[in-house]
């Protein structure tokens, strides 16, 4: 699980947030939309 996630945050978010994808379920996305959204990719959040 955690190479996947690993993977997904350095070799796919670089290609930038408007690539749309198709996911295996659920209706297409975005690289932007994944990382805002999606608890298991999101950007973690900055510390203050």
């Amino acid at each position: 699980f955690n190479t996947l996630i690993s993977s997904i945050k350095e070799k796919l978010w670089p290609l930038g947030n408007d690539v749309t994808f198709v996911p295996g379920h659920g209706p297409q996305s975005t690289f932007g939309h994944e990382r805002k959204t999606n608890p298991f990719v999101a950007d973690e959040m900055p510390l203050y």
